[in-house]
């Protein structure tokens, strides 16, 4: 292996970790599976989530069972 090839073979390997840092995906792994999808939203605490099922009203409730059951 030449001089350049190590080094673009090395840059290559640093751009790929670099891609996986940043929430990318790699030249090896691209296709095996879906990229992780990124919330748009920060997570709701376990709480709020309680906080807003107490707060729903029945007919909210049941459209919400309905859309759980299909």
């Amino acid at each position: 292996m030449t001089q350049s090839s190590q080094e673009l073979s090395l840059h290559g390997s640093r751009c790929d970790s670099n891609a996986v840092r940043e929430g990318g995906d790699n030249r090896l792994r691209s296709g095996n599976y879906p990229a992780e999808a990124k919330g748009t939203e920060p997570e709701k605490t376990r709480q709020q989530v309680i906080d807003e099922l107490i707060k729903e009203t029945p007919s909210q409730r049941d459209a919400r069972n309905q859309a759980i059951a299909g």
